[in-house]
């Protein structure tokens, strides 16, 4: 394959899987009222507490012009809490609250009673296989960025 027949199809390939993943995730947003950013913001929190609006930006892929908006919305319904650092009051912190741990927790069963059978019938090989494949285009847009 040429270098710029993959480049189109790369671009096209992750918009086709994000978009995948979106719907595959939505239903379960939609039954707890969340959008997949108040989710992606969630779980990012579960995973890796104790986040600068910053971090939670970049760990998330949410604009910074659009992620205090959105953890406004996710603190009114007591699921985050932001405290401004001490030490520098242009800082702020970013964590789940313990609702917003709880319904992580059922979030994540419910997305395992959905689709954990599913996963269960894929060989560990196809893991293995969709694993080494991310890993060599990490690989490869790192370089990608090294170039710029």
């Amino acid at each position: 394959m040429e270098a710029k027949q993959f480049r189109e199809e790369l671009l096209c390939m992750t918009r086709v899987i994000q978009g995948m993943i979106s719907a595959s995730f939505a239903p379960v947003c939609r039954e707890h009222d969340l959008s997949i950013q108040q989710m992606r913001i969630l779980l990012s929190l579960l995973h890796e507490p104790g986040q600068t609006v910053g971090e939670l930006s970049d760990s998330t892929q949410v604009l910074r012009n659009n992620i205090t908006g959105v953890c406004k919305k996710l603190e009114q319904r007591d699921l985050l809490r932001r405290v401004r650092s001490d030490k520098d009051e242009r800082v702020v912190m970013v964590w789940l609250t313990r609702q917003g741990e709880d319904l992580m927790e059922q979030i994540e069963d419910e997305i395992e009673i959905r689709y954990g059978e599913i996963f269960d019938q894929e060989p560990d090989e196809t893991y293995g296989i969709i694993e080494a494949g991310m890993k060599k285009l990490c690989e490869l847009l790192e370089k990608m960025q090294e170039a710029d």
